[in-house]
């Protein structure tokens, strides 16, 4: 959130970075102001901050966790690209738009022949709510990381014993941000992979010819760096999103049904 960088895909309007920051900071959201029941059902509370948004799939607004999770696979997938530019082929392989996975636990990314030697890379995106039920007790009693690194066991465990010449690796993340510590292995992977090259001015235009965006990086950032403030800004313009049409589709049920009353 200390800087938004200028790809016309990434850059928030003025009224999502407000959002957008103050979730960041946990404070009350306006738009939220008047809301007394989510559409789940649930009532909202006195904290008004949006928060309840992200933690329940309920509501009548779309399946807003599947958006959050497409948007940082489309992101990764991109990431990925430039890594094995010229060496593997990145394909996304699962947009079932469901919370859980297939049976089949269809890896969201593949790198076919990442190493060269026809070695495949499996990548499995994963976004979860950090204060659910399932999560808390862990991230009660462990260091930072606790609950990060038990979705990523778990999503591990979900595919098996793998094939040989197939390596599984996590991109897990909360809805605030936090990657877990297999996540952070494994970009610091992709940038050893990469060669560590550090951005200059120019460097992403291949990639952001797709978004028809702009070409304004700061030269002295490096590569990973770069792309964890790119990723940084997808979860940020998500919950600022999902908060603003949340809120104002269940406002405007209250005060339609308010309305009726009368």
């Amino acid at each position: 959130m200390t800087a938004v960088p200028a790809f016309r895909a990434l850059r928030m309007s003025p009224a999502e970075f407000s959002v957008a920051v103050r979730h960041h900071f946990a404070e009350r959201q306006p738009v939220v102001t008047g809301v007394a029941v989510c559409g789940c059902g649930a009532a909202m509370g006195e904290r008004g901050d949006g928060a309840h948004y992200l933690e329940c799939r309920g509501g009548r607004t779309g399946n807003w966790f599947a958006r959050f999770h497409d948007a940082i696979e489309r992101q990764v997938a991109r990431m990925m690209g430039e890594v094995y530019l010229g060496r593997g082929t990145v394909r996304t392989q699962d947009y079932t738009g469901h919370h859980h996975y297939s049976r089949s636990h269809i890896p969201d990314i593949t790198v076919a022949d990442y190493d060269g030697r026809g070695s495949t890379l499996v990548v499995e995106v994963s976004v979860f709510r950090p204060t659910c039920g399932a999560h808390l007790p862990v991230a009660a009693g462990d260091p930072p990381g606790g609950a990060s690194r038990d979705v990523e066991q778990r999503r591990r465990a979900d595919y098996g014993a793998l094939a040989p010449g197939v390596r599984w690796r996590p991109f897990v993340l909360d809805t605030w941000g936090h990657l877990g510590p297999g996540t952070v292995r494994f970009l610091e992977e992709l940038a050893e992979e990469r060669g560590g090259r550090r951005r200059r001015r120019g460097a992403w235009a291949t990639v952001e010819g797709a978004f028809g965006g702009d070409d304004a990086e700061d030269p002295t950032i490096s590569w990973l760096a770069g792309w964890r403030q790119r990723i940084s800004v997808v979860v940020a313009r998500q919950a600022a999103q999902t908060i603003s049409r949340r809120a104002v589709a269940d406002l405007a049920d209250q005060w339609g049904a308010a309305a009726m009353a009368v």
